[in-house]
């Protein structure tokens, strides 16, 4: 069990058992290459716990099996917090530290999707990533799909912890040497592209003005090296890169050594945090955008092109405003809300005409619509006053007077939910959906995925995954891939939308007062 960044405090503020010991200890500040005052606590027997305190800074504590376990895993966490602990001059866990100091730091596997599993990535072929990492320096790592190898050529550094040879202790010794801009020293992440069987270098690149973060930026998780297998080019040698840039930017450059050989085929830079999904064909990539008030803004960007849905044929649809309703029709509203608060059933399909429209292919009426909503059950009574109280809830269009299909004159006509209604007659309703207040389109089918846009009531959004799409076969049924005004892709909840062609109810004013003609949905 581990508590990450708890607040810092000395020995004195915490109340130490008889076998508690403590060494006060220095700390390697990974920002600033500097060392600063700690201390380390362990205790060993039952409770083998290890804990360290950066004094004005993050502290990390761990428990293990044995001593040592605890103290690999407390080491690590201050580690990921900034700050590597110094072994002390004399007494104090000084084998422990030898052996980490002497330790191949493990590979660090860093996940880019933040839903698809690794079974689900490989059983689909979509671009697959096994891991992103920064491999050792000089270190040839064979593409899963392609006969070459990528090499990481420099700087000789290794980024995955604050050991000597991290980005933090280069600053450091630049520092020492009287560097004045030792806070700068290059360190741009080159790459090299190999074939496998030759050895003959195919492409070389200087990713200019970035570095892997060392752990004092935010996302360091997603900086590293990862192949991309793309379904329509399968035996490609295709590798992405992402490193940090700036005080807190991030980039991303695709490498296609076969089509460039010396510069990314795609770049993308955020002012804060990339986030990263993956397609058949390729990448999706969502950037933190600063605005000029400093608020922050989320971009999808997609590479090699545009998913295969024709974004652009799908122009923006905006529903104009609910009319009010007129005296009568208000009367008659508030009727449907008191039946509807009472779950006065009987009044509800008094209300119904004699041949009301329940379904497309069905004969309709009074009969048919009991059976349709099964109300002669609890299920189908509680779904069908559900479903009134959405369309309610929803509100209603009114349009004026005219005449039907059948030629008969009616005074007016109100639709549930009004959007229906206002729907444009000449543009396709399947696979349209209407968004709740405020909606959370996000970044991918996860609450925990960055939200791209919060949309407005009566947002249309259209479906994105076509019969067959790669999406429609690993998404949650939960969650929809959209297209939102603007036409920015995302996902969002299903119970925060509702299909235009769901079901809605139609009323009419008769001589004999108003009568609910249609209660159906489809089309």
């Amino acid at each position: 069990m581990a508590t990450d960044h708890a607040p810092a405090q000395s020995p004195a503020q915490s109340p130490a058992q008889s076998d508690d010991s403590y060494e006060r200890i220095s700390f390697l500040n990974h920002a600033t290459g500097e060392e600063v005052p700690g201390v380390m606590g362990w205790r060993e027997g039952a409770e083998n716990r290890v804990v360290f305190q950066v004094w004005d800074g993050p502290s990390f504590a761990a428990e293990g099996v044995d001593l040592a376990s605890a103290f690999a895993a407390a080491r690590a966490g201050i580690v990921r917090a900034g700050f590597t602990p110094q072994p002390p001059v004399d007494g104090g866990l000084g084998d422990l530290f030898t052996e980490a100091e002497s330790a191949a730091p493990p590979p660090r596997v860093q996940p880019v999707l933040w839903l698809l599993a690794a079974a689900i990535l490989l059983a689909l072929l979509i671009p697959v990533l096994a891991r992103a990492e920064v491999p050792e320096w000089n270190k040839r790592i064979p593409f899963p799909n392609a006969p070459y190898d990528y090499r990481y050529d420099g700087p000789n550094y290794d980024s995955r912890d604050g050991s000597r040879n991290s980005a933090a202790r280069m600053r450091h010794e630049a520092k020492e040497r009287g560097d004045p801009d030792w806070l700068n020293i290059p360190l741009d992440p080159i790459v090299a592209i190999v074939e496998r069987g030759s050895g003959r270098v195919i492409a070389r690149y200087r990713l200019e003005g970035g570095q892997f973060c060392d752990h004092e930026d935010d996302n360091c998780d997603l900086d590293g090296l990862f192949p991309l297998v793309l379904s329509t080019e399968p035996q490609e040698p295709v590798l992405a890169v992402v490193r940090h840039v700036g005080a807190h930017g991030q980039r991303i450059s695709v490498l296609r050594p076969l089509a460039d050989a010396t510069k990314p085929v795609f770049e993308a830079t955020a002012d804060f945090a990339l986030g990263l999904r993956l397609r058949r064909n390729g990448l999706d990539v969502i950037v933190d955008r600063a605005g000029s008030g400093g608020e922050a803004r989320k971009e999808m960007l997609h590479w090699p092109d545009a998913p295969a849905h024709d974004r652009a044929a799908l122009p923006d649809i905006i529903l104009p405003s609910a009319p009010p309703l007129s005296p009568s029709a208000s009367a008659f509203d508030a009727r449907l809300r008191g039946i509807a608060a009472a779950r006065d059933l009987p009044g509800f399909v008094a209300l119904l005409t004699d041949d009301v429209l329940v379904s497309f292919g069905g004969n309709g009426g009074k009969a048919e619509f009991s059976e349709y909503w099964r109300l002669d059950s609890d299920t189908g009574r509680k779904t069908f006053w559900a479903t009134l109280d959405r369309l309610l809830a929803q509100g209603a269009w009114i349009e004026a007077g005219g005449q039907d299909d059948d030629g008969d004159s009616f005074p007016q006509r109100i639709t549930y939910p009004w959007f229906f209604a206002a729907w444009p007659g000449d543009v396709d309703a399947e696979n349209a959906f209407i968004a709740d207040e405020d909606a959370a389109l996000r970044a991918a089918p996860h609450d925990g995925a960055p939200v791209l846009a919060r949309l407005p009531r009566a947002a249309v959004l259209r479906a994105s995954a076509e019969e067959g799409n790669e999406v429609s076969e690993w998404l949650d049924p939960g969650w929809l891939e959209v297209v939102a005004p603007g036409r920015a892709l995302g996902f969002v909840r299903q119970e925060d939308v509702m299909p235009l062609l769901d079901t809605r109810m139609l009323a009419v004013e008769t001589g004999t007062g108003w009568k609910i003609e249609a209660f159906v949905a489809g089309d």
